[in-house]
């Protein structure tokens, strides 16, 4: 626990091992850019509660708030849209700027939607003609691993960046089908137009 007077006389109370404080109402600005590619690019916020955020093209203003503020960039190509990890504001900081590692290049997939769950991630619809459908992947399966990497108690958005990448290349996934059937099947990513 640090106790200290900021340069306008104001009493603080910190833990910075846990939160960092700024001097209430100092805005900090953020920047961000994207590899060049095909489709749509954006930003989302993540757990931004308390702070007061202002979204402008390539950029925002924030006051800070309790607690933390991320950016999550993300690129659309046809039907997918992978994104990436929340990147955290420093809020410590007035000016920062953010170059989002996303794919340059067409983006392909499987065609299916996933739900992440207590257990990992399990497939909620698989698009019909899709590379998952021509493999036999069916809505309910529960997906154990992708590429050897185990799914338990990760989001949708991490199975999303691992399971797209470069039309053309494959994807091994190890599944439980609603049936109780452990398989595991290996499934070509393919680049799939908006519909």
């Amino acid at each position: 626990m640090v106790q200290f007077v900021d340069s306008r006389g104001v009493y603080h109370v910190a833990d910075i091992e846990r939160q960092r404080f700024v001097d209430p109402g100092q805005p900090i600005t953020a920047t961000w850019s994207f590899p060049e590619g095909p489709g749509s690019t954006g930003v989302d916020l993540a757990e931004c509660d308390g702070w007061q955020v202002q979204l402008h093209e390539g950029s925002l203003t924030a006051v800070p708030g309790p607690g933390r503020c991320g950016l999550v960039g993300w690129r659309r190509d046809g039907r997918f849209q992978p994104g990436t990890d929340p990147v955290w504001l420093d809020s410590m900081s007035e000016a920062q700027h953010v170059d989002f590692d996303l794919p340059s290049g067409p983006i392909g997939g499987l065609g299916i939607s996933v739900c992440a769950d207590p257990g990992g991630i399990s497939v909620c619809t698989v698009s019909a003609g899709s590379p998952a459908s021509r493999a036999g992947l069916q809505a309910g399966s529960h997906i154990v691993e992708i590429d050897g990497k185990l799914t338990y108690g990760r989001t949708a958005a991490w199975f999303s960046r691992h399971a797209t990448g470069v039309p053309g290349t494959r994807v091994r996934i190890r599944l439980v089908t609603p049936s109780g059937d452990d398989i595991t099947m290996d499934i070509e990513r393919e680049r799939l137009p908006s519909e």
